[in-house]
C-alpha cells in the first residue's frame, strides 16, 4: 500500500505538471496560432535535449546510490547544486553555437530571440534535476514532487502573462518558460537547504567519478531515447515547416498523457528495486506492470474517444488536423508505457547499460522510419514512425529482461486474478481519502 500511495503523489504532481503544459500549449495555440505553437514546442525541446545530453548520468548515479546511502547528504548536495549551475551554464553556450548552425533545417524558422531563451533555462534545468534525483534517491518523494508542482504552477502563470497581458508572443512564451524554472530552482534549494552551503572541492571529484561512473552507462541510452522521441517533431518542422511541427506538437501532448501513470511508477519502482536483494521484487514488479498496462490502455481509450471533441474544445478547428496522428500514436504509447517500469527495474538492480544496449538497437529503426515516413505522409508519417519506434523500444528491452531475469511477457501483461482482489482492496482503502468531500 505505502508503494501505490507513493505512485499516487508522484502520479498527482506529474498530472498537475501535464495539465499545466497543456494549459500553456493551448494559451500559445489561441495567441500565436499552429505556428507559434510549433516554435514554442521546438524551442522548449531544445533544452530539454542539452539538459538530458549534457546531464554526465548524474540523476540515474543518485538513484542508485542515495538509496543505498553511499553517499552524506551534507557533502552531496552542495556538489550537486553547483555542479549544476557551472556544467549548465557551459552546456548553454555549446548548446546555443550548435541551435545556431541548424537553424536552416531542423530548427528552421526559429529566431534567435527564441533560441536564446529556450537555452537561458539550461543551468537552472539541470542544477534543478540533479536535486530533485538527490531527493528521489533518498525517497524524498513529497518534495521531489512539490518541485514539479512549483515548476508547473509558475510556467502556466508566466506564459499567461507574458502572453494575455504584455502580448510577448513566442519569445515571451518561452522567456517565461526559463523564468517559471528559476522559480522552481528556488523551491528546490528551499527543499534541500543542504545544497546551498559550499561544496567540499577535495571530495567533489570523487563522488562525481562515482555517480558518473555509474549513470554515464544509462546517459547516452537517454539521449538515445529522447532523441529518438522528438526528432520526429525536429524532422517535421524542417519539412513541412512550424504550422505542421504546432500540429504535431498537439497531437503528441495529448498522447503521451498516457505515460503520466508508467512514468509515476518508474520514479517510485527504481529506488525501491535499489533497497532488495536480487529476485526480491520479482513478483511485485509484474504485478504493477500489469496494473501499469492496464491504466494505460484504459487511459489511451478515453483519449482516443474524446480526441475531436478535446482539440476542437481546447485548441481550436485549426489543430483538428493532430486527431489522426493522435490516434497513430496511442498503440505506441501504450506499448512503451510497459518499457518505462521494465527500465527503472533494470536500473535498479543495477544494470543501467541494459537501457543502452535497447536504445543502439532501436535508435537506427526510429530514424530509417522517420526518414521514410515523414516526407511522403508528414505528420501521420511522424506518428507512424514514433509508434513502430516505441513498439520496437519494449520489444528489445523485454528481450533483454528474459536473458537476466526470471520475468515473462505473458507475466508483465495479462492480468491474474488475484490483480483483481489487490485493486479492490486498494480502491477500499484509498477510496476514502480520493472521495473525500464528493457528494456521492
Amino acid at each position: 500500500m505505502t508503494f501505490v500511495v507513493r505512485v499516487l503523489g508522484s502520479l498527482g504532481a506529474q498530472l498537475l505538471l501535464v495539465i499545466c503544459a497543456a494549459a500553456t500549449t493551448v494559451i500559445v495555440a489561441r495567441f500565436t496560432g499552429t505556428r507559434g505553437a510549433g516554435a514554442y514546442s521546438v524551442a522548449v525541446q531544445v533544452g530539454t535535449l542539452v539538459v538530458l545530453g549534457g546531464g554526465l548520468g548524474i540523476d540515474f548515479g543518485l538513484i542508485y546510490f542515495s538509496a543505498r546511502d553511499r553517499m552524506r547528504q551534507s557533502e552531496l548536495a552542495p556538489m550537486l547544486m553547483w555542479l549544476g549551475l557551472a556544467w549548465g551554464v557551459v552546456l548553454a553556450a555549446a548548446g546555443y553555437a550548435i541551435a545556431l548552425s541548424l537553424g536552416g533545417s531542423l530548427l528552421k524558422g526559429l529566431s534567435h530571440t527564441v533560441i536564446l531563451a529556450a537555452i537561458a533555462a539550461i543551468p537552472f534545468m539541470l542544477a534543478i534535476r540533479y536535486l530533485r534525483y538527490f531527493l528521489l534517491g533518498r525517497n524524498q518523494l513529497l518534495p521531489f514532487n512539490a518541485v514539479n508542482v512549483v515548476l508547473g504552477l509558475a510556467w502556466v502563470a508566466l506564459v499567461a502573462i507574458a502572453l494575455v497581458l504584455l502580448n510577448g508572443g513566442v519569445s515571451g512564451a518561452v522567456w517565461a518558460y526559463a523564468g517559471a524554472n528559476a522559480i522552481a530552482f528556488i523551491a528546490a534549494l528551499v527543499l534541500v537547504p543542504a545544497a546551498a552551503a559550499l561544496p567540499d572541492i577535495r571530495r567533489a571529484p570523487a563522488m562525481l567519478r562515482t555517480l558518473a561512473g555509474f549513470g554515464l552507462r544509462a546517459q547516452l541510452s537517454t539521449v538515445l531515447q529522447f532523441f529518438s522521441y522528438r526528432l520526429d517533431l525536429f524532422i517535421v518542422n524542417e519539412v513541412a515547416g512550424l504550422g505542421a511541427a504546432g500540429i504535431y506538437s498537439v497531437a503528441t501532448l495529448l498522447a503521451e498523457a498516457v505515460w503520466y501513470i508508467p512514468n509515476a511508477v518508474g520514479l517510485v519502482l527504481a529506488p525501491r528495486v535499489a533497497a532488495t536483494v536480487e529476485g526480491e521484487d520479482d513478483d511485485a514488479t509484474a504485478a504493477i506492470c500489469r496494473a501499469t498496462v492496464l491504466l494505460s490502455v484504459a487511459g489511451a481509450a478515453a483519449i482516443a474517444l474524446l480526441a475531436p471533441l478535446l482539440v476542437l474544445i481546447l485548441f481550436g478547428s485549426e489543430f483538428l488536423p493532430a486527431v489522426v496522428p493522435l490516434w497513430v500514436l496511442l498503440p505506441g504509447v501504450i506499448a512503451l508505457g510497459l518499457d518505462k517500469p521494465i527500465a527503472s527495474y533494470q536500473l535498479g538492480r543495477g544494470r543501467p547499460q541494459i537501457s543502452l544496449y535497447v536504445a543502439l538497437i532501436a535508435t537506427p529503426i526510429t530514424i530509417a522510419a522517420y526518414v521514410l515516413l515523414i516526407p511522403a505522409y508528414g505528420i501521420v508519417g511522424a506518428a507512424a514512425g514514433s509508434t513502430i519506434s516505441y513498439i520496437a523500444t519494449t520489444a528489445v528491452d523485454v528481450i533483454f529482461l528474459h536473458r537476466v531475469s526470471p520475468l515473462r511477457l505473458r507475466n508483465l501483461v495479462i492480468p491474474h486474478r488475484s490483480d483483481w482482489a489487490m485493486y479492490a482492496s486498494a480502491w477500499q482503502r484509498l477510496r476514502p481519502a480520493i472521495t473525500a468531500g464528493a457528494p456521492w
